[in-house]
């Protein structure tokens, strides 16, 4: 498994300590993610009041215009969830366990330190996103997580799923999803909206070292991360033939690992986006992989 480097604070960034369940507003060149609920500063709750509840993070994309309340909007909802073991009854979401966090930001991150991570006890987190202008028209959005284990015992079959919902171009249906790249150990899953206003749009999730992943309808995908049941207990990679017929979409990738007492691992799921089809020239893969590299480089830099 890639380690990751989480993107930590630096000069002029600001430290609310204990504070509420908030979202952030980033920005960064003509490029906007509003992390949570409100309708300008995304000072709502950032993530759902429980582990168990069927809502996922509110969040806006927009990859062109600047101010939090222009551009085009392409993204609706997102969240992290894990399940534990083979025999587990559910997945949980990144929720209701907010009673000790930390909430560093600059302008383009937030980052938050979250203890009893997913309503397991002594399982920490540490979740960060960031959010990089990649070019005219074109964004990303670097999701890291790392899990600590302080529970004292070994967590066997630990899966961890990051799910994201693109509403491309501002519209929840229309869009088609590619059939799945694997580059290397990486998972890459575009989705398209070729008729939206400004278009033609392209969104995509790159799933870095992860075991499977899955795209599909939005309320299918949606239901089984938050429903009572346990879902993709086994490894598979859904709907990797893709689909042309225009739906309302969601993707997820997901990671499965053994957690010894005491560890810690690293886990990055980004996603990115672009107007006028600059996410998707041949081979479409490797031009989302050197986006995620100028990001990385840009980032050596600052």
């Amino acid at each position: 498994m890639k380690k990751i480097v989480l993107l930590a604070a630096v000069a002029g960034t600001a430290t609310v300590a204990m504070a509420q369940n908030q979202g952030h507003l980033l920005t960064d060149g003509d490029a906007v993610f509003r992390f949570g609920t409100a309708a300008t500063t995304a000072t709502g709750n950032a993530f759902p009041t429980n582990n168990t509840s069927t809502g996922r993070v509110s969040i806006d994309f927009r990859l062109t215009g600047g101010p939090a309340t222009t551009g085009v909007d392409s993204g609706f909802d997102h969240n992290w969830y894990v399940g534990l073991g083979t025999g587990r009854t559910r997945e949980f979401g990144m929720g209701g366990v907010m009673a000790n966090f930390a909430r560093v930001t600059t302008t383009n991150s937030v980052t938050y330190s979250i203890t009893n991570a997913f309503g397991v006890a002594g399982l920490n987190a540490v979740a960060s996103y960031t959010l990089w202008d990649s070019g005219a028209g074109m964004a990303q959005v670097i999701n890291s997580l790392t899990l600590t284990n302080t529970t004292g015992a070994d967590l066997a079959n630990l899966d961890i799923f990051y799910s994201v919902d693109h509403d491309i171009g501002g519209t929840a249906a229309g869009d088609t999803f590619d059939p799945l790249s694997i580059v290397g150990n990486d998972r890459v899953l575009i989705q398209r909206d070729n008729a939206a206003a400004g278009g033609p749009w392209a969104m995509a999730l790159i799933g870095f070292g992860a075991n499977a992943s899955g795209a599909g309808g939005f309320s299918a995908l949606n239901t089984q991360l938050t429903d009572g049941s346990p879902d993709f207990v086994a490894l598979a990679d859904l709907g990797s033939a893709g689909n042309a017929t225009p739906g309302d979409y969601a993707q997820f990738v997901q990671w499965r690992v053994n957690l010894a007492a005491g560890a810690s691992a690293s886990f990055r799921a980004d996603i990115l986006g672009a107007n006028n089809g600059g996410v998707v020239p041949a081979p479409a893969s490797a031009a989302l992989l050197g986006i995620a590299t100028l990001a990385a480089s840009r980032r050596r830099r600052a």
